[in-house]
């Protein structure tokens, strides 16, 4: 699973989401983080070892593209249950790599998404965990999301805007290797 840890609320959901799972259907999800740290790292770093779950989260931060690319295509899925947006970009990466995409169904992500993927109450740890264990245990429901996900990103590759994108990723990691590293 690759989440970003872009908005506090998602990520902390995230460890109960993960702790609920383990307990409850004996699956055990291990996590990318990634994403830059807006000033809530700290704080999630603290609440990964309260939860005991150093082993199953990796706090990756900003990643080279090359990184990102390789974690979504590689992903049992991607879960963005961020309360923010809409227009977000990593519901759209998901989609255009055929990683199968839960998110929160807010408006805005919704119209974004034109319901593909699996859309979620966010602040709802049950929901959430629903939509996982759906993925997990029903691979013909994870098909057609990715088929789904593929279809609707076709849009984005006839405008080329996922390589206008990628383009614009490239060219600011010029600018962040002039940064000092945290």
């Amino acid at each position: 699973m690759v989440p970003e840890y872009t908005d506090g609320i998602g990520t902390l959901r995230l460890l109960e989401i993960i702790r609920i799972l383990s307990m409850e259907k004996n699956i055990i999800i291990n996590c990318y983080f990634t994403g830059n740290d807006f000033g809530n790292l700290k704080y999630i770093k603290d609440e990964i070892k309260y939860y005991n779950l150093e082993k199953q989260i990796k706090v990756l931060c900003f990643v080279e593209i090359s990184t990102l690319l390789y974690l979504y295509k590689n992903a049992f899925a991607m879960l963005y249950i961020s309360l923010l947006g809409p227009n977000n970009i990593p519901p759209i990466e998901a989609a255009v790599l055929g990683c199968p995409l839960i998110y929160s169904n807010i408006p805005g992500h919704l119209e974004q998404m034109e319901n593909t993927g699996l859309a979620v109450n966010g602040t709802n740890p049950n929901e959430i965990c629903e939509a996982i264990y759906t993925l997990y245990i029903d691979k013909e429901k994870r098909e057609e999301i990715i088929s789904n996900e593929l279809i609707f990103s076709e849009k984005y590759r006839k405008y080329s805007y996922f390589e206008q994108l990628m383009n614009i990723f490239n060219g600011f990691s010029i600018y962040l290797k002039t940064w000092k590293r945290i």
